[in-house]
């Protein structure tokens, strides 16, 4: 509460130069912070995905019954569709925040 109050007096004074040294500081560290752990974040994703589709693959092979294998085609759908969403959410999330942060007059470098 003490540092939302000292900010609310520093920035009603104007004087909000080390609140924006600090914000960069975090920025900096987060963004190597993600550089560090995307590449297991990114097996982890890939490793996920390739393992749920063998379960569908195993699910679509064993099928005898015809709704078993809407089923399964169902499941194969959803993997589909949800392998596209996030692949649209983690590549157009970074671009729509850094277009707000360019409107708003603060431009930022994407992470990484």
């Amino acid at each position: 509460m003490q540092k939302l109050f000292t900010f609310t007096m520093l920035a009603a004074a104007g004087d909000t130069g080390n609140l924006e040294n600090q914000l960069q500081q975090f920025g900096g560290n987060l963004s190597a912070l993600m550089s560090t752990i995307w590449p297991w974040l990114l097996g982890v994703g890939l490793t996920l995905i390739a393992l749920w589709g063998a379960f569908i693959g195993v699910k679509i092979i064993k099928a005898r019954k015809a709704e078993e294998k809407q089923e399964a085609k169902a499941l194969v759908k959803q993997l589909i569709i949800g392998v596209v969403a996030i692949f649209l959410i983690a590549m157009g999330g970074p671009l729509i925040i850094q277009g707000l942060a360019t409107w708003a007059g603060q431009s930022i470098t994407p992470l990484g």
